[in-house]
Parts: C-alpha cells; structure tokens; sequence
C-alpha cells in the first residue's frame, strides 16, 4: 500500500488532522489498531470530560472538545461532560460524515525512513508513504512502572468502574483531569482520598 500520508491512530488527533487532510484532498489513510475512539470506551465508566462542551459554534467559537470547527460534541451528543463512550461515539460520526479511510485492526509493529519514503510495517503488510503522522496517543500505552513500586498502583486506564475498587481509603498520584477525576468519583463513593502532586496544577493561575 501507498500513500502520500499515514496516520497512525484514529483519536481525536487522528481523526481531526484527518479531516483537515481531506478538505485539502491530500490522500492519506488512517492505521487504527483497534477502533475509531478505542481509547476512549476503555475509559472508568464514571470518567467525563472536565471541559464542558457547550454549542458555542453560531458565536464562531468551537466547542472545547470539538475536533473540527463545526461540530460540536455537545450539539451531537446533547451533554456538557460527555463519557469516554459517548465522545468515542462522537469521533465515529465524524469520521463517517467525511467517509474517512480508516483501515481497523492494523497494528504498527515499527517505522523506518528509506530516503524519502517511511516503510510502515503492519499486521496487514507493509505501508509506504511520503509522510508519516504519529496519533497513537499514551492512554493506551500504559506506563506501569514510572517509579519504584508503582506496580502496588492501579493505573486509571485499568479500571472499569470506581464502584468495583477495593478499599476505604485511598491516595492519588497526580493532579491533572484524570487524577482529579478519580479523586472526585471515589470521594463520591464516600472514601478517604488524598491527592500527591509534584507540583502545584490547582494554584497554577495560568493552566486551563
């Protein structure tokens, strides 16, 4: 197979560069391992977005989680904070609308660049293109040993429901949206939480 443009992964950023590639009719396809929004329907069942979604699309200003300038989650998916499956669900329709070339089930087992041209090799063969756009994203790349003992840790992207976590009390490493998002839905759930951070994130005045 041969194309001018490979994408690697069908998220958000696959997706949405994608978009863009076919407005410009550069041919491309997408490589997706599992599914258009894999990632997301691995989410804990409770995850939502912390950025609210809201129809802001006919005062010209996209929806935060929008992908493309004129959809919008909230619009589509009629909710503020939408669940891992329901924004998977919004990147399905997206690339339907635009009958993007996503080729499922294709893993990447390694890249390398011959002069000009990356050979791309596949679960389905090998793929050359001219260029090569890396979309895989880190959720499903777990790294489970960023420190000494992090294997007694349950990583986030392990757990399918916070109602089925064992324990009474609880520490969370990491204050970003899914570190705060635990910390919230297992407070929720009436538990003792504390949250560690190596830096300050909720008094930095400056972050989102």
């Amino acid at each position: 197979m041969q194309r001018k443009v490979v994408i690697v992964g069908a998220g958000p950023s696959g997706i949405g560069v994608a978009v863009v590639l076919k407005k410009m009719k550069i041919p491309f396809v997408i490589l997706e391992r599992e599914d258009v929004g894999h990632s997301f329907m691995k989410w804990p069942k409770e995850m939502r977005f912390i950025s609210p979604s809201f129809t802001g699309n006919f005062f010209n200003m996209p929806d935060l989680n929008a992908i493309t300038p004129d959809t919008s989650p909230a619009y589509t998916l009629q909710t503020e904070h939408p669940t891992g499956n329901q924004y998977a669900e919004y990147l399905n329709i997206v690339a339907e609308h635009n009958k993007l070339p996503v080729k499922k089930k294709c893993e990447v087992f390694s890249v390398e660049k011959n002069k000009d041209t990356f050979h791309i090799e596949t679960s389905a063969g090998l793929v050359k293109s001219s260029y090569l756009i890396w979309a895989g994203g880190e959720f499903q790349y777990l790294n489970d040993k960023p420190f000494n003992g992090a294997g007694h840790c349950i990583h986030n992207s392990q757990v399918n429901s916070w109602r089925f976590v064992r324990g009474d009390s609880f520490v969370v490493i990491g204050a970003y949206e899914s570190g705060i998002d635990a910390a919230y839905q297992l407070a929720a759930l009436g538990k003792k939480v504390l949250v560690l951070d190596a830096g300050d994130e909720l008094a930095n005045e400056e972050s989102d």
